[in-house]
């Protein structure tokens, strides 16, 4: 079979040719050490070895699939280095390239650092040390000078004129490089190393009384916000909200990426792969995927105790906290979803999710490169394994919460055995019969053009109509482009009661709606059962999962609540439920990673030119089925015997030499033509075994097993009589013999009862072929003797013709 390695290896190449990962996490959860793994240079140095430690993968298919993985990578040289790019470093570009005055080019950020300093939106900032600090800025100004020389505009301008015989091209790409790619994060770690020796306090000033101040390290505090400045408005220094929103920071994404692409292409280096160390506003990642097909998100996360321990060795508590308010704020208000650090957005929308609670020193990042190879394999080679049970389950859940009608937040959930057997599916919704929130309009509810969408609270309420009123006399639907303006009913509630309650939603939780789907239904008990969910569940969603007796909670994000440690673990109780952060592939990325490209079967064909069918057949028939050279026949004595038409014997006594290969069996078919065949058995020697057909239809097949293995110079002698029966006489009135082996003497023979009816005109019929279609008359006479009460007619053929065929005729009586 021919092979089609280079068409099947051009299929994959634009998978692996280019990879693009953006790593999104917490300060403390691990993105720095995974942008360092993934920028080692040979595979064999990532050191990889199977996680033992961990208890979930302690089956052997999964050790089978790591062995797949690692065998993939390493053999099939698939691994290449990555080259990062870190999003403090991007922020360091936008620094560098504005423009000082013309005696101190690093003026403008000391500049901007003076107007911080001033009480700005009621909050006021301090840096301590504030005029040591501003020196020891001035001294970086060469860095600054640098930079403003060869801005990211002039890049920006150029980049998509690609021209690889450009020298002009190419000098401005391999300069862009080294300034940008090369060299910028050490510039960037000359300017940390100095503004990590300085901390600053943000403090809320109020009427009544100012909060308590909040302590930053001056490096996290700076670089976050002018990072949230470039979201905002596309400058470092502005911090005013650009409705017109140009993705400036995602754009200045792109043109690295772009950049990189180039160099590399000019430079002839194949393989593309891309580390951002990282995405922190979701909006950043939703532009890069619309612009690069190979770009996945990576959510890096922890157990939050091990992340605290991590930040211990970095930082105090205090500015552990003002981290925390910045990267997870409780609450952002609307705008803020666009440039605002978002984490927890990040990690909602990420395609492979990513745990890392190793302990560096003890493991060696073992299971955290585990889980980035195994990812990088699928994405150059979906379909190489399966998913693990607990990403099929997270994935159902995935798929759950967008039959959701929340306007809110899109929950799913799902309960299975200890065995991962599905025994119930949820989402957040309104109960069955009632109208999703997301599909009733504001205006529908004051006109109650549909009041079967809304209840009787809704319709009859003075307080509620009231608020729906102003509602609608504030929404202009002109503004809205064809949207519907559906709204919350507890959002309107808790705002004219005053109150903050949740019991007021319309919605069941998702966990809620899957335990009672089993109640409604009738399903069996899911105590010791495991529950996945999209958000960790909430206090409410916790008793019910503890009463019930789940075992194992997996969950993605969050829940910002206390259930965690006030429900889920109370004293040395062997109820409390395992709490699991979700690691593996979910949402269009668990599709295309593990969705083979063709059938796993079908490309291992096309790629090695073998038919394992084929091959196997050849093998077994070669075992079984000599070929024409390796048998040398001494004779072979075939008779056919008409005891009555309803009774008729055939007998085969051979006897050959085996000239070449060694057999354990011989493979034999008998053609016949008759009404039916009854059996056949072995006469001589006992020492054999004969395994008979089990065909229904000609030709019937059976085989002879010697018992041993018959090798080069053995001689074979057996003898096989067969029973057939012709009632409904339609059989072709002949008897022969294909000569497929040197033979020494052929001997056929016809028998009838003496003084019979049965057949008449009995003659010789040789043919030059073993299909009996070439006919060719030759010598051979028929003999016809009498011997007790039977007539023989047989044909003794010395050295007959190799693939000829040899047939006694006749015609039979009416």
């Amino acid at each position: 079979m021919t092979s089609y390695k280079t068409t099947i290896d051009n299929i994959y190449a634009v998978k692996e040719s280019e990879i693009i990962l953006g790593l999104t996490g917490r300060t403390g959860a691990g993105c720095s050490t995974v942008a360092k793994i993934l920028s080692t240079q040979n595979y064999n140095d990532l050191d990889l070895s199977f996680p033992e430690s961990r208890k979930e993968l302690n089956s052997d298919t999964d050790k089978i699939k790591f062995d797949i993985i690692d065998h993939f990578m390493n053999k099939g040289k698939k691994w290449s280095p990555f080259t990062s790019i870190e999003g403090s470093s991007i922020i360091l570009s936008y620094i560098l390239s504005q423009p000082g005055d013309k005696n101190n080019a690093s003026s403008a950020l000391t500049d901007y650092l003076d107007i911080l300093q001033k009480n700005t939106e009621g909050k006021n900032l301090t840096i301590i040390d504030y005029e040591k600090l501003k020196k020891d800025i001035e001294g970086t100004n060469h860095i600054f000078e640098e930079y403003q020389e060869k801005p990211l505009d002039i890049l920006s301008e150029k980049i998509d004129d690609f021209d690889i015989g450009n020298n002009d091209y190419r000098n401005l790409i391999n300069d862009y490089y080294s300034l940008y790619v090369v060299n910028l994060p050490k510039r960037k770690k000359r300017l940390k190393e100095i503004l990590d020796n300085y901390d600053c306090y943000v403090e809320t000033k109020q009427k009544i009384q100012d909060e308590r101040p909040i302590k930053f390290h001056f490096y996290t505090y700076l670089f976050q916000k002018i990072g949230n400045n470039i979201r905002s408005s596309g400058e470092p220094y502005k911090d005013t909200f650009d409705e017109k929103f140009s993705y400036g920071f995602s754009k200045c994404m792109e043109l690295f990426i772009k950049l990189i692409r180039a160099y590399n292409k000019i430079n002839n280096i194949s393989h593309t792969r891309i580390c951002i160390d990282a995405i922190r506003n979701p909006y950043e990642s939703v532009y890069l995927k619309d612009c690069f097909r190979s770009y996945y998100l990576l959510s890096i996360s922890t157990d939050e105790y091990i992340r605290k321990n991590r930040l211990t060795k970095m930082m105090d508590q205090q500015s552990q906290s003002g981290l925390d308010s910045i990267e997870y704020p409780n609450k952002l208000k609307l705008n803020e979803l666009f440039f605002h650090q978002n984490i927890g957005g990040c990690f909602e929308m990420a395609d492979i999710h990513i745990l890392n609670n190793d302990n560096n020193e003890d493991t060696h990042n073992k299971f955290l490169k585990w889980q980035l190879v195994k990812y990088i394999a699928l994405m150059i080679h979906p379909g190489l394994i399966t998913p693990t049970h607990i990403e099929r389950c997270m994935q159902l859940a995935y798929n759950a919460k967008y039959n959701s009608g929340c306007l809110s937040r899109l929950v799913g959930a799902v309960i299975t055995d200890s065995d991962f057997a599905i025994k119930a599916v949820g989402w957040n919704d309104v109960a069955k019969g009632q109208i999703p929130c997301n599909l009733r309009d504001i205006l529908e509810c004051q006109k109650t053009t549909r009041p079967d969408c809304y209840s009787e609270y809704e319709k009859t309420n003075p307080e509620f109509n009231e608020a729906i009123k102003n509602l609608n006399q504030a929404i202009d639907y002109s503004n809205l482009t064809g949207r519907y303006f559906p709204y919350c009913f507890k959002d309107i509630y808790n705002s004219y009661t005053d109150q903050r309650n949740q019991v007021y939603t319309r919605s069941l939780h998702a966990e809620e709606n899957a335990f009672l789907q089993i109640s409604k239904y009738g399903g069996q008990g899911i105590k010791d059962g495991y529950l996945f969910c999209t958000a960790s569940p909430c206090e409410l969603c916790s008793k019910k999962a503890y009463q019930l007796g789940i075992t194992k909670i997996f969950y993605i994000d969050p829940y910002p609540g206390i259930s965690k440690t006030h429900i889920l673990k109370f004293g040395k109780s062997n109820h409390n439920p395992e709490m699991n952060l979700f690691y593996g592939a979910i949402g269009e990325a668990y599709i295309s990673l593990y969705r083979p490209i063709m059938a796993y079967k079908d490309e291992l064909e096309l790629y090695s030119g073998i038919n394992v069918k084929q091959i196997s057949k050849d093998g077994f028939q070669k075992n079984i089925d000599p070929d024409s050279m390796d048998l040398s026949y001494e004779y072979i004595n075939c008779s056919l015997e008409f005891v009555t038409r309803e009774k008729i014997e055939s007998t085969r006594d051979v006897k050959f030499e085996i000239k070449n290969g060694s057999f354990r069996k011989l493979n034999r078919k008998i053609t016949w033509t008759g009404s039916s065949y009854d059996f056949s058995e072995l006469i001589e020697p006992t020492s054999f075994n004969l395994c008979d057909s089990k065909d229904t239809v000609s030709p019937f097949r059976y085989s002879i097993d010697f018992g041993e293995e018959k090798t080069v110079g053995n001689n074979v002698s057996y003898k096989i009589k067969t029973y057939v029966k012709d009632e409904t006489k339609v059989m072709h009135p002949y008897f022969s013999n294909m000569i497929y082996n040197p033979t020494a003497h052929l001997t056929l023979s016809v028998i009838v009862p003496n003084n019979s009816n049965i057949i008449k005109n009995v003659h010789i019929v040789r043919y030059a072929d073993m299909e009996m279609k070439t006919r060719y008359d030759g010598t051979e006479k028929i003999k016809k003797i009498k011997k007790d009460d039977k007539t023989i007619y047989s044909l003794n053929v010395p050295n007959p013709n190799l693939f000829y065929t040899y047939s006694i005729e006749w015609d039979f009586e009416q």
